[in-house]
């Protein structure tokens, strides 16, 4: 036993998840009630509630009304109040009476969002205001010793340890694929109305039998076979094919015959390697979110109205910060905007409050292209 213990003791590999850090630098103001001439109270008090601000300023637009009604209760108490766990450094700039009974405190603060998806709330939110992409698990695997030749099961692993992270996850029933292109991958997940599409493939293989150190035998003669999963994942937006996470690993498993062994280096090489896709989909959520972005807006009408749509539709959308028009042909003009919003955002922006004079219909929207056609 203790040498079977050594055995797969050998077969482990560490894993350690690197984070990159994403930081905001935000001004903010708090304020303190006076109470019985307590200065240093009110003080206290008024620096606590700046550095609750500048969480608030940190995570922007995470926090946002439709979050805030959807009984995220775990929003105050885990989030916004932890400024001890997402402030990295403060600076006190102002602080002093405003009246008899006020004392406001002004801070410049460093609020680190690195972190945050790490927390099941924070993750919640996150793939809330990303407009809950729908994301297809796509998956193929090799299995070089004869077991069953292909077949899907790294797509079903994936897609379920996405879900045991996150029931808010939007995703479709797994798929397997026989054309591992990417280009496939991207086109088959757009024609399903997925935004996202993530590949998994996994070549399966049987290790040379081992030797066990200072035992004078093999795997094979303590009963045991060793197998290695060779797992690659890719994923990507279906509209842009922007593909924004890249990962490969390697997992070991073992147990008392091949097949087994096999499923075991798969499972746990999933669960390694989809901590990552987690992070990578997070870091690209967010950067989306936090600093300026373009999305596609395809607009078909008449010539003569898109000057006049071109020149209104920066002024009547929150968020929009240039407009760039790129081609009109056949009565269909493409146009970039620069903005802080995802196509989501900016089509319930377009919904609620219109454009005067233009009347549109919003016929395709996904995070990163809006398709309008003008009605007048």
């Amino acid at each position: 036993m203790l040498l079977y213990a050594i055995a797969i003791a050998l077969l482990g590999i560490l894993y350690i998840p690197l984070q990159a850090d994403v930081l905001s630098r935000v001004k903010a103001s708090g304020l303190g009630y006076i109470a019985t001439g307590d200065l240093a109270g009110a003080f206290a008090q008024a620096k606590k509630a700046a550095m609750r601000e500048a969480v608030e300023l940190g995570v922007g637009t995470l926090i946002s009304a439709e979050t805030r009604v959807d009984n995220f209760s775990v929003l105050e108490d885990h989030i916004l109040s932890r400024t001890d766990g997402y402030i990295r450094s403060y600076e006190i700039i102002k602080h002093g009476l405003i009246d008899e009974e006020t004392y406001q405190v002004d801070i410049e603060a460093v609020v680190e969002l690195g972190n945050l998806h790490k927390r099941l709330d924070a993750l919640e939110l996150l793939i809330t205001h990303a407009g809950n992409p729908y994301i297809m698990c796509m998956g193929r695997d090799v299995y070089t010793y004869g077991k069953e030749g292909t077949r899907d099961l790294s797509a079903t692993l994936l897609r379920d340890y996405l879900l045991r992270k996150s029931a808010r996850f939007n995703l479709s029933a797994p798929m397997r694929i026989e054309d591992g292109s990417l280009a496939q991958a991207a086109s088959v997940g757009f024609e399903q109305g997925a935004d996202i599409v993530v590949r998994v493939e996994a070549l399966v293989g049987e290790v040379p039998d081992p030797a066990v150190p200072f035992s004078g035998t093999s795997l094979k003669g303590l009963g045991l076979y060793s197998a290695t999963a060779e797992i690659r994942i890719e994923a990507l937006w279906t509209d842009t094919r922007e593909v924004f996470a890249s990962l490969v690993h390697s997992e070991r498993g073992a147990d008392v015959n091949l097949a087994s062994a096999g499923d075991k280096a798969l499972r746990n090489g999933i669960e390694k390697i989809s901590g990552k896709l987690i992070s990578r989909l997070a870091e690209n959520w967010r950067e989306k979110m936090y600093s300026g972005r373009l999305v596609r807006l395809v607009v078909a009408g008449e010539f003569d109205r898109m000057e006049e749509f071109e020149n209104a539709f920066p002024y009547h959308v929150s968020g929009v910060e240039k407009i760039y028009r790129r081609s009109y042909n056949k009565g269909v003009a493409v146009f970039d905007i620069r903005c802080k919003e995802t196509g989501f955002t900016i089509a319930r922006d377009i919904t609620a409050k219109g454009i005067e004079g233009i009347d549109l219909y919003i016929v395709q929207v996904s995070p990163n292209r809006i398709q309008l056609q003008i009605l007048n």
